[in-house]
C-alpha cells in the first residue's frame, strides 16, 4: 500500500513539472524562417483599408525555436500548420496544433509560440500589415 500512494505521488509531481514546464511562455524569438509569399494591396477591393496590405507567408520554426509573447494589436491574422507541431501560449491556455489544425489572431490576441519537438513545423501565416 505504500508502495503503492509512493508510486502514484511520484506520478503527480512528474506530470505536474512536466505541465508547468510546457505552459512557460516564449521569451525570446529564434530558429525563425519566414519565406515572403505574396502582399496584395487592400484599397483597391476596400477603400477604407488605404495604407494596408494583405501578407503571406510560409513560416518555418526550427525544433526548439520560439516567437516570443507579442500582440496583434494592429496586425490580425490567420495560421496554418503544414507540417510538424507548434504550441500555442495564449494567456492559461496551451495548446499543440499538428498538420490541417489553424487558429486567428484577433485584435486582442496575445500569444507566444514554441516548437517543443525535434523536427521543424512549418505554417502558413496570413495577415494584414500596414504598409512600408
Amino acid at each position: 500500500m505504500k508502495f503503492t500512494r509512493l508510486v502514484i505521488v511520484t506520478a503527480v509531481i512528474s506530470v505536474f513539472g512536466t505541465a508547468s514546464f510546457a505552459t512557460e511562455m516564449p521569451t525570446e524569438n529564434k530558429g525563425i524562417n519566414g519565406v515572403p509569399l505574396q502582399l496584395q494591396a487592400l484599397q483597391q477591393q476596400i477603400p477604407a483599408m488605404a495604407g494596408y496590405v494583405l501578407r503571406s507567408r510560409r513560416v518555418t520554426l526550427a525544433p526548439g525555436g520560439s516567437v516570443a509573447k507579442h500582440t496583434h494589436a494592429e496586425r490580425p491574422g490567420f495560421l496554418y500548420v503544414l507540417e510538424g507541431e507548434l504550441t500555442e501560449y495564449l494567456g492559461d491556455t496551451v495548446r499543440t496544433v499538428r498538420p490541417g489544425d489553424s487558429w486567428t489572431e484577433a485584435v486582442d490576441t496575445v500569444h507566444g509560440v514554441k516548437n517543443n519537438t525535434d523536427k521543424p513545423a512549418v505554417a502558413i501565416v496570413i495577415d494584414i500589415i500596414k504598409e512600408e
